[in-house]
């Protein structure tokens, strides 16, 4: 016979066993939490698997083709161009230019005069801060095969000095003023030198839709397309020309991300054309 007391002991420890229960199974209730056994805690004891609040997702794991650069996303299996303006910076093109490229998620290179930069240096901090690119043209625009190695010298180092002064950003890329050479000038730049393999002579027709003519059609995959940053006629091209291209797939990117995402390499004092796959 059991006594009074163990009796009460067990009725007290009943009602904590009940208890326990009972607290257990009202807290899944309030949290809408699923419980299930577990052998690491013990059989019959059950632990709490949090779900996901309603209207919440994990973000989804992008493609290794999808890449970030530039502010924006760029799709490794589409082709990609290289927009390129020479001459500048001039603030009215400049900003009608970015404007356009922008509505594309586009970027593109400016290789700017380095004596024109001062003057013009919100325009000049819009192209660093939007992603686009600034490369070298020069300080005074001077036609590098009429100089001295010392003079080369210092128009390659005045402009990219100017130009780091006013963005933080040094230019990696140089572009000849009339896309002149001979050997003192490829032996003194220091850079690796842009040239390009589209021409639109823009600077010459100042017509829109001969510029437009000039690239659709003709542009492919890892192309670099010469423009000039300087007329109104060039920025309403580039208006008329990029739904065209991007309903062909085109992508439009620096000078540098064409080197990089079509795995080429550049080296100082030689010249480059385009980067095709």
């Amino acid at each position: 016979m059991l006594s009074n007391k163990n009796k009460n002991r067990i009725t007290l420890l009943t009602v904590l066993i009940m208890s326990s229960i009972l607290a257990v199974t009202s807290l899944a209730y309030k949290t809408d939490a699923a419980y299930v056994p577990s052998e690491e805690v013990g059989p019959g004891i059950e632990i709490q698997q949090t779900q996901p609040e309603e209207g919440t997702h994990q973000e989804e794991k992008k493609p290794d083709y999808i890449v970030q650069s530039g502010g924006r996303e760029l799709d490794l299996r589409k082709p990609m161009i290289a927009l390129t303006f020479d001459d500048g910076p001039n603030s009215k093109a400049g900003n009608e230019i970015m404007d356009s490229l922008e509505s594309y998620n586009g970027r593109a290179t400016f290789f700017v005069v380095g004596e024109r930069v001062s003057s013009r240096q919100t325009v000049v901090k819009r192209m660093i801060d939007n992603g686009h690119e600034i490369g070298n043209h020069s300080m005074g625009h001077k036609y590098f095969h009429k100089l001295d190695a010392e003079g080369i010298r210092n128009q390659v180092e005045a402009c990219n000095n100017i130009v780091e002064e006013v963005t933080g950003v040094r230019p990696v890329l140089m572009r000849l003023p009339g896309g002149i050479k001979n050997d003192t000038v490829m032996q003194n730049i220091g850079m690796p030198v842009i040239s390009w393999n589209i021409d639109t002579r823009d600077w010459s027709t100042k017509d829109p839709a001969k510029t437009v003519e000039a690239v659709i059609g003709k542009v492919k995959d890892g192309d670099i397309v010469l423009m000039h940053e300087l007329y109104s006629e060039t920025a309403e091209a580039v208006r008329q020309m990029l739904p065209q291209l991007s309903e062909q797939g085109f992508q439009f990117v620096t000078v540098s991300e064409l080197i990089k995402f079509k795995g080429k390499t550049v080296e100082p004092n030689k010249i480059y054309y385009s980067f095709n796959p």
